[in-house]
C-alpha cells in the first residue's frame, strides 16, 4: 500500500523527503563518519574485493582505471602545481575513447598520447580535454612509447584531421606566446 502511494505521489514524496534530509545533514553527516571510522577495516576490504573483481571482469571498467591514472600522473609531471578536478569537469568521454581504442591488449602495452601531453597546457581545462580525444590515444608497446618520450611523430598526425586541427591550434599558440 505504502509503496503505491509513494508511487502515485512520488514528486511530492520526494520534495518532503529532501526537506527532511536537508533538515539532518549535519546529523547524516556525523553518522556517516562515525559508521566509516567504526567499520574502516571492513569498508576498505569490501571495497579493495570489488575494484579487483571489476577490474578482472570489465575491460572498459579497467581501461577507465588505467586511464584516469595516466591523468593523474601526466598532471604531476606536467602541470606546474595547479590543483586537478575530476576527468568528468573536464569532459573526458571514455566511453569514446574505449569505442575507439578498445581493451588494453596486453600488460606489456601503454596508453600513448599521439600529441604528447608536455605540448598541452594541462592548467586550461579545455586543453586537457583536448589531450584526452579518443583520436590522440592509442595502445602501442611499452618500450616503443618510451622511445617515444616527448618526441612528436608527424606521421601518426597528419592523416587525422581531428588531431592534425589539434596539432596546428597548439603550434599557434606556442608561436604567439614566444617572443
Amino acid at each position: 500500500m505504502a509503496k503505491l502511494r509513494h508511487q502515485n505521489n512520488k514528486e511530492e514524496t520526494n520534495a518532503k523527503h529532501k526537506i527532511y534530509m536537508h533538515g539532518r545533514k549535519e546529523e547524516n553527516s556525523q553518522y556517516q563518519r562515525s559508521y566509516y571510522n567504526n567499520n574502516k577495516e571492513q569498508l576498505i576490504k569490501k571495497n579493495v574485493e570489488y575494484m579487483t573483481k571489476k577490474l578482472k571482469t570489465d575491460p572498459y571498467f579497467k581501461m577507465k582505471h588505467q586511464l584516469k591514472g595516466r591523468i593523474r600522473a601526466g598532471f604531476s609531471r606536467y602541470s606546474l602545481g595547479t590543483k586537478s578536478m575530476s576527468c568528468s569537469e573536464y569532459g573526458i568521454d571514455f566511453e569514446a575513447i574505449y569505442l575507439r581504442i578498445g581493451p588494453r591488449p596486453s600488460a606489456k602495452h601503454h596508453l600513448d598520447h599521439i600529441i604528447p601531453l608536455f605540448m598541452f597546457d594541462l592548467s586550461i581545462p579545455e586543453q586537457v580535454k583536448l589531450a584526452h580525444v579518443p583520436n590522440n590515444l592509442r595502445w602501442v608497446e611499452g618500450k616503443i612509447n618510451l622511445k617515444k618520450n616527448k618526441s612528436i611523430q608527424l606521421d601518426s598526425i597528419e592523416p587525422d584531421s581531428v588531431l592534425r586541427e589539434i596539432y596546428t591550434a597548439l603550434l599557434v599558440k606556442t608561436e604567439k606566446s614566444d617572443p
